[in-house]
């Protein structure tokens, strides 16, 4: 009896149509410039449109699609001045949060960052998209997470989702996947190196 109560609670069914679109956008299945229907989301997800439409409004708010009352929503597109501005946003945060760490710092990053690498390698090999850009993001906030300064980590949470955004559209480029694995195996190596150097 709970446990059906809970898959009818408009939180759930908000819920489950926030991950059906947020999916599909990572995925590529909705594009970029694509417009999205209340009403065929809400078939598709097998709810009303009023939990679509509590998802789409959280969509907005994190970057993913841009809502026209009556109209629909946009899948939105990073554009190249929008990516330049977030990976250099992210660059001076991570280089903040590392910049604070210790020898011993370093060595305990080196460990959590090899493990993180490891699941994205297995998320890659498994072909899951999601997945893949969800540890990507967790690589990436790691370097933050070092300075323990609760301030940088909520300023580098706030471009989490269009960062993730931006990953995923990366994604459809040929050999990307395998770039974005080197250059985090790269960053582990470089951390583990300079983990070993006395100050």
């Amino acid at each position: 009896m709970e446990r059906g109560a809970a898959r009818r609670s408009p939180d759930s069914a908000a819920q489950r149509a926030y991950e059906h679109v947020r999916s599909g956008i990572m995925s590529g299945d909705l594009a970029a410039g694509s417009m999205l229907s209340e009403n065929d989301l809400a078939r598709q997800v097998g709810v009303s449109r009023t939990p679509v439409r509590a998802a789409l409004l959280r969509l907005q708010g994190e970057g993913w699609i841009t809502v026209y009352p009556r109209r629909g929503a946009l899948v939105r597109e990073i554009g190249a001045q929008e990516a330049a501005d977030i990976s250099g946003a992210r660059l001076l945060l991570e280089a903040s949060g590392v910049r604070g760490l210790g020898p011993q710092g370093r060595s305990v990053l080196a460990a959590d960052l090899a493990g993180v690498l490891a699941e994205q390698e297995g998320a890659a090999q498994r072909g899951d998209a999601a997945i893949f850009v969800d540890l990507d993001v967790r690589m990436h906030r790691g370097f933050v997470e070092g300075a323990q300064n609760a301030l940088l980590t909520d300023l580098y949470d706030r471009l989490r989702e269009r960062q993730s955004l931006m990953v995923a559209r990366s994604l459809a480029s040929p050999g990307r996947i395998g770039a974005i694995l080197a250059e985090h195996r790269e960053l582990v190596d470089l951390v583990a190196q300079t983990a070993e150097l006395k100050e």
